[in-house]
């Protein structure tokens, strides 16, 4: 649980100033570890300091195998590293934001990362595919099986 409540003094400080109210679009992806540092040193220098706002950057690394959850897609490897651009900015302020969040996210793909899917996720179906690889086929299945009528977040994914 320590790990889980790790941010709450900082939200709570959000929750005193006008942060709190902003936009958090955040994006964050698990990378291969021998790309973590090529990626990281440039999704940094392309990320102007104002994008952020008050928010952060986050860097985790973890086990690559310690992960049994079927659809929990993650690049191979005995290590991985997550990495998080997690602004917090003025609603009139985010397109351009969401622009660089998406090229962000299109590099994690380019050097065989997968993307954490919470936050700014701004997926085709083309995407959706690529992120699921072999197992898109399992995910458009089971939306058929057990959401046959699409109740369950409509729109978020375009399955096949």
């Amino acid at each position: 649980l320590e790990f889980a409540f790790r941010l709450k003094p900082l939200f709570e400080l959000w929750k005193r100033g006008p942060y709190w109210a902003n936009t958090h679009p955040w994006m964050e992806g698990i990378l291969p570890w021998n790309m973590s540092s090529f990626y990281v040193n440039t999704a940094l220098s392309k990320i102007p300091p104002p994008m952020l706002g008050g928010g952060h950057i986050l860097l985790w690394p973890c086990s690559g195998i310690t992960s049994k959850i079927p659809l929990f897609m993650a690049p191979e490897g005995e290590f991985v590293m997550g990495f998080g651009i997690l602004p917090g900015i003025p609603k009139e302020y985010v397109d351009p934001v969401l622009q660089a969040l998406d090229k962000a996210s299109d590099g994690i793909s380019m050097v065989g990362g997968k993307r954490y899917l919470s936050g700014w996720i701004n997926f085709d179906q083309a995407k959706w595919k690529q992120h699921f690889g072999p197992k898109w086929s399992v995910v458009c299945e089971g939306k058929k099986k057990y959401d046959p009528k699409g109740l369950l977040n409509p729109g978020f994914i375009d399955y096949e």
